[in-house]
């Protein structure tokens, strides 16, 4: 049985959410997104990661940028 769909609120906050990259690579980075109204406003390295201290590739910094990308095949 299909769950029921639930709207979205009208007006949704800001939050950061500490998260990993998506991406299949070594270093693992934490990253800290901030996300506003369901999207994506900023993306930063996270310090919590001893490896990284902080630091996140370009190509994920601007990822939201391929997610939010009139290209992308859903």
């Amino acid at each position: 049985m299909a769950e029921p769909r639930v709207s979205p609120p009208r007006s949704w906050g800001r939050s950061t959410v500490q998260t990993a990259c998506p991406l299949d690579c070594a270093d693992s980075c934490s990253l800290s997104v901030t996300v506003e109204r369901g999207e994506i406003v900023k993306i930063e390295g996270n310090t919590v990661a001893p490896s990284t201290h902080g630091y996140v590739c370009p190509k994920v910094k601007r990822f939201d940028r391929r997610v939010y990308s009139p290209e992308r095949r859903l």
